[in-house]
């Protein structure tokens, strides 16, 4: 049986966002049964920003500036009863959009894992997590490759090459906190923490897209070459392989399987942009992967407070003119103009 799913991966976690109405192939067979308590960790692909509505999101009250939202796949997971189909447990809702791994393992009182330890950590048995786009820096690519808003594409990309080098040691101190958090507090054994990868987000096989850009206007963004979609691609992949070694080191280290791996991303072969017969920017109804707007981003979703307004032309200009767009609603106009 499959989970019916719908995954946000957030650039960067704003509002330009991957929405998916996939079938997770998780296998639920495989899911531990919740007695007391399970998390969901991560950044905005948990936190699921763009997804639903920010009011009485299930686990975690209100989406405030983590923009927490009712699509997202743990709350979804939650309301699916798989962990436990007589209930009776809590579900932590603690994801962050924009959290990096720093973020989410600070010792400031309102971070992640600070949450975690002092709320009942020692009757948690499951978690679910995702992080690392932010420190990779998939949302500075995003604005410098796909949209050219802001910098420069080949050195972003060189700056996510370089930052993958080290990034299998921060991961695994992510895991090792977790893990060991419930450890210590003499949580229940055996715990299982599920890491989801990302998603690729383009076809590499297809023609359709090489004279064609994700915006709307001429010169914004690179043309989508089957080379500069494999690049992209690659890059994903480069980051689900040093999760997955990440994973294998944290495992050996604690002698059982704490910590398993999650390949979300063959459930959208066949939907990706730049599929055949698909232009960009395109999203039909076959596509898994939107950008926020588009007609299929909300299809069967309640309306959410992630969308900006329809902003004329001319205010368009003053807000792209912005030089250092804040997080949040600024940023969401600015990459809603480049977008249109």
């Amino acid at each position: 049986m499959n989970l019916q799913s719908t995954l946000i991966f957030a650039l960067k976690g704003l509002f330009l966002a991957v929405l998916s109405q996939a079938q997770a192939d998780a296998p639920l067979a495989e899911l531990p049964l919740v007695k007391d308590q399970w998390v969901a960790f991560g950044d905005s692909y948990s936190a699921g920003v763009g997804a639903g509505s920010d009011k009485d999101v299930t686990g975690g009250g209100h989406g405030g500036g983590c923009k927490r939202r009712t699509g997202a796949f743990p709350v979804q997971l939650e309301r699916s009863n798989s962990l436990n189909p007589n209930g009776g447990h809590v579900f932590n809702f603690l994801a962050c959009s924009g959290n990096t791994i720093t973020d989410m393992l600070g010792n400031q009182p309102n971070s992640q894992i600070s949450t975690f330890t002092a709320n009942s950590v020692n009757k948690t048995n499951y978690a679910t997590l995702t992080i690392d786009g932010n420190d990779v820096g998939f949302g500075a690519i995003a604005l410098a490759c796909l949209f050219c808003w802001k910098g420069n594409c080949d050195t972003e990309l060189a700056n996510a090459d370089t930052r993958l080098q080290t990034i299998e040691q921060d991961l695994a101190r992510a895991y090792t906190a977790i893990v060991d958090a419930v450890a210590s507090s003499g949580g229940p054994r055996p715990f299982l923490l599920h890491v989801m990868g990302y998603v690729r987000f383009f076809s590499e096989e297809t023609h359709e897209c090489d004279r064609h850009r994700m915006g709307k206007f001429i010169w914004h963004g690179r043309p989508l070459t089957k080379r500069f979609r494999k690049t992209i691609n690659d890059l994903v992949d480069a980051t689900n392989s040093k999760i997955r070694s990440a994973i294998e080191m944290v495992n050996v280290a604690e002698g059982y399987e704490s910590v398993r791996f999650i390949d979300v991303d063959r459930a959208f072969e066949g939907h990706r942009f730049c599929e055949e017969g698909q232009t960009q920017p395109d999203d039909g109804p076959n596509t898994r992967i939107h950008l926020l707007r588009s007609d299929d981003s909300f299809q069967d979703i309640e309306d959410t407070g992630d969308q900006p307004e329809d902003i004329s032309p001319a205010d368009c200009k003053a807000v792209l003119a912005i030089p250092n767009p804040a997080m949040g609603e600024e940023m969401g106009r600015v990459i809603w103009c480049t977008i249109h």
